[in-house]
């Protein structure tokens, strides 16, 4: 049986909720968006490991089960508190569920995409030396070592020795191996106070001779801090453009206007567009979208007024009618 377990044991908060609960720019939820690009179609039991106090505070398992329960076999497993870190985590879901055999562990503080179906023992791994963007708090990521087999030499937590990051996503062809290394390292005569991840699988590889390789994702997501969090937001925006100030309009499109948009919507980033002129909407919809530009509406004869507002919350809306009338 092929089990996925996902960590939501830390709580993380954003917002005053916790990040699982919360809804990604594309309208999903952080639960299901964290396994979203790793085929969680082919897992034949998928356990969201949640605590008692966030289920009690927040109905976390309730929501995950009403919102992916119909479309995956997703099961709740409640820890009675919080655990000293990810690899008691796992262990201690371990022991409640009974899960053997291999096993796949996920992190849901990022999103990722692998390029095909991964078993065995490995490591998500992103190499930042090729990746676009910014990596938000590179201190705070596991390194992974490997050589040009894809093997991994080591993964060392919070240390800049690799170009390769660890995403959050691990195999283990055996679960006993998991739970014989953490029974080890868990213990006086290894001083490591958080255990994690990366700890069992570094001791696996050099005490017990287990191979691990390095599946490199294709796409990646970091949500793991406030700050990373609100970039997500940003990348995913809906824009609200004024087409005939940025030099389009029905006889001209201005390429260097084309080439911004088509970057912004490679990121996630979704368009309203307004014309002051009349113009054939659907034809002008059709041409941007035909561009690899995500519009969203185009709407013409909007006026020649330069006051431009967005409306969210009642207040808002109070506040323009005090100020107007």
């Amino acid at each position: 049986m092929s089990v996925l377990l996902v960590l939501c044991g830390d709580g993380r908060m954003m917002n005053d909720r916790p990040l699982i609960t919360m809804r990604h720019p594309d309208g999903k939820l952080v639960a299901e968006k964290a396994i979203e690009g790793i085929f969680p179609d082919t897992y034949d039991k998928i356990f969201y490991v949640i605590t008692e106090d966030a289920e009690e505070k927040y109905r976390v398992g309730i929501e995950i089960r009403e919102i992916l329960g119909s479309r995956y076999p997703v099961e709740i497993i409640k820890l009675k508190e919080k655990t000293s870190g990810p690899a008691e985590t796992v262990y201690s879901a371990l022991q409640i569920s009974g899960v053997q055999g291999e096993i796949t562990i996920r992190d849901c503080n990022n999103f990722i995409s692998l390029p095909q179906e991964s078993r065995g023992n490995y490591i998500a791994g992103l190499d930042i030396s090729r990746y676009a963007h910014t990596v938000d708090n590179l201190r705070s990521k596991s390194f992974v070592l490997r050589n040009e087999q894809q093997q991994v030499l080591d993964i060392v937590e919070k240390h800049f020795c690799s170009d390769v990051i660890s995403c959050g996503l691990y195999g283990f062809e055996r679960t006993s191996d998991f739970i014989e290394a953490y029974e080890r390292l868990n213990n006086s005569h290894y001083p490591i106070k958080k255990l994690y991840i990366s700890h069992i699988i570094s001791y696996l590889i050099g005490y017990s001779g287990r191979v691990f390789h390095v599946v490199d994702v294709t796409a990646f997501e970091d949500w793991k801090t406030q700050h990373a969090w609100a970039a997500t937001q940003r990348r995913h925006g809906v824009y609200f453009l004024d087409m005939d100030k940025l030099d389009v309009n029905n006889e001209h499109v201005d390429e260097s206007v084309l080439k911004m948009l088509q970057s912004l919507s490679r990121s996630g980033g979704r368009f309203v567009m307004y014309f002051r002129e009349e113009l054939d909407e659907s034809e002008m919809l059709a041409y941007l979208n035909g561009k690899g530009i995500h519009v969203l509406s185009v709407v013409a004869g909007c006026g020649y007024s330069d006051v431009c507002k967005i409306v969210n919350n009642r207040k808002k809306l109070e506040q323009i009618v005090s100020e107007d009338i």
